[in-house]
């Protein structure tokens, strides 16, 4: 079973109603994504307790179209929500680990991506973790500021879905064997990883 984690705003595009072009194209892709996991029997749709938190607040602070405001809910029962265990150590290794990742490979990483590496925000940690522990796919468009995750996962595996290219994203070989080399990384990950 494969278990999709999506990420805040992979809901708001889905349920967008906006009429720009940028904004129905990333509906659009939300759209063709989701219809594809819904109809297969060997994935499901999760939710990090922090992504409904996050919506939950979006609805309470911006205004919002009320088909926005069904559409947001309905994909929110459609899914399982997940509560990480992150603890306050471990979400502050996270983000130091990704600090020293953009500060030491940001450069590197972007010459093979196409994608700058960012450090997490708290929001962002938590939804990462949770995906982590729950083995799952991390599926957004702000792939830059989930870089890290493929480093917690052998380098075959598919873990970071980009929506808007509709594909897996990886490190080359290379590239994924010198970070983890890294001795630095590694105190990192045993400190989150345990």
């Amino acid at each position: 079973m494969i278990k999709y984690f999506l990420d805040t705003n992979i809901i708001r595009d889905l349920s967008t109603r906006s009429k720009d072009t940028a904004s129905r194209l990333r509906r659009m892709q939300c759209k063709s994504f989701w219809e594809k996991i819904m109809d297969d029997l060997n994935s499901l749709i999760y939710l990090s307790d922090e992504v409904q938190i996050e919506l939950k607040v979006q609805l309470s602070a911006m205004h919002f179209k009320e088909t926005e405001i069904t559409s947001i809910r309905n994909a929110i029962s459609d899914c399982i929500i997940s509560t990480s265990t992150l603890s306050s150590q471990k979400e502050t290794s996270l983000r130091l680990m990704s600090a020293y990742l953009k500060n030491e490979y940001g450069s590197k990483i972007r010459k093979e991506t196409g994608f700058s590496c960012e450090y997490l925000q708290v929001s962002d940690a938590r939804i990462l973790y949770t995906a982590f522990e729950e083995d799952g796919v991390l599926v957004t468009r702000n792939i830059k500021d989930f870089l890290i995750y493929l480093l917690f996962f052998d380098h075959y595996e598919t873990v970071l879905y980009d929506i808007s290219q509709g594909a897996y994203i990886n490190f080359s070989q290379s590239l994924y064997n010198e970070i983890q080399a890294d001795s630095k990384i590694s105190d990192f990950l045993s400190e989150i990883i345990d």
